[in-house]
């Protein structure tokens, strides 16, 4: 009622629910406060099947980009080489299948070049990958580099190359 005196009893509530209210507010971060812990741990189990997960289809992804290679299904040879290259970066085979998917397929000149010596900074002597780039090289009027490639690839191998 307006204008009405407030009894002992109102102002005892009035207490009661302020105190009630700060400890809700100071409840829900003590409660975020415990399960900071918990999610976190749930997370990095995430994470780790997540990791685990990837690890698991790394070998399947391999033979699924070899697979699309041989059927001349380049995107497809690109895409399952990168889930496996998401796992190890500097993977030869992948990187070599890469470049090799992007020149079969056409793909843009900087983007086929780019390939070949992200391939040939890892496996700068794999006779197969000099002898694509050399040729990659030489059909895009780069005949010195080609060149080079080639004496590196006569010079490198040693065992079961074709000259």
């Amino acid at each position: 009622m307006p204008g009405a005196k407030a009894s002992p009893f109102d102002a005892v509530y009035g207490m009661m629910r302020e105190k009630t209210d700060k400890q809700k507010r100071q409840s829900v971060p003590g409660r975020l406060a415990v399960l900071h812990p918990v999610l976190a741990l749930l997370a990095g189990c995430w994470l780790a099947s997540t990791q685990l997960a990837i690890s698991a289809d790394a070998p399947e992804n391999r033979l699924k980009a070899r697979a699309a290679l041989a059927d001349m299904r380049y995107l497809q040879a690109v895409h399952y080489a990168r889930l496996v290259l998401q796992e190890r970066p500097d993977d030869p085979q992948m990187l070599i299948m890469i470049a090799a998917a992007y020149d079969s397929m056409g793909a843009g000149l900087a983007d086929i070049s780019a390939a070949y010596q992200r391939a040939l900074s890892v496996s700068p002597s794999h006779p197969g990958l000099l002898a694509n780039a050399a040729r990659f090289y030489r059909r895009t009027g780069n005949t010195d580099y080609a060149r080079q490639l080639d004496a590196h690839r006569k010079t490198s191998c040693v065992y079961n190359c074709a000259h």
